[in-house]
């Protein structure tokens, strides 16, 4: 599975980003590191595993995308739930998620949702979409904010001087 998330972007790809974007894709970069420098202190994975950037990448992706935590994603909890974590991500939800206290994963629509329709949770917040780019490699086209990730804002001398500039 390839994913486009920052953990899988290279220095270059790093560089055409805006600069919030950039900012948050670091910090997204900084917890696959950790994840890396963890890793090698752990006997039971193999030094091909730990050597391996493509397989270190899937893994840590195969995790990290798919764990949340509480209704708001304040938690300190964050959990992998089978099935609940391929819910797609949507503007407009239809389901939440919460756990009792048995921690059992409990799902209940929050509005009626017609056959074959894509259950719809929401990965973060609607009105900044550079967080979801960040983590989990998309921009939502239904986000109020997303036109302006994703306009192509050409160089001219008016344009850098705003800071508009993001050819770097």
């Amino acid at each position: 599975r390839l994913y486009y998330n920052s953990v899988s972007m290279t220095d270059f790809c790093y560089e055409c980003l805006p600069p919030l974007v950039f900012s948050l894709s670091r910090l997204e970069r900084v917890k696959f590191d950790n994840f890396r420098e963890v890793l090698k202190k752990v006997d039971v994975v193999s030094d091909y595993s730990k050597n391996n950037m493509e397989v270190l990448k899937w893994a840590f992706n195969s995790v990290y995308t798919r764990a949340y935590a509480d209704k708001d994603g304040q938690g300190s909890d964050v959990t992998v739930t089978p099935v609940g974590d391929m819910f797609n991500h949507g503007t407009e939800t239809d389901i939440e998620v919460y756990f009792d206290e048995g921690k059992n994963a409990m799902v209940y629509t929050t509005r009626d949702v017609p056959a074959n329709s894509p259950l719809r949770i929401s990965y973060g917040c609607p009105t900044n979409p550079s967080f979801l780019f960040a983590r989990y490699g998309f921009l939502d086209e239904t986000s109020p904010a997303t036109f302006c990730k994703m306009m192509d804002i050409p160089k001219t001398p008016e344009n850098v001087n705003m800071g508009m500039d993001f050819s770097k």
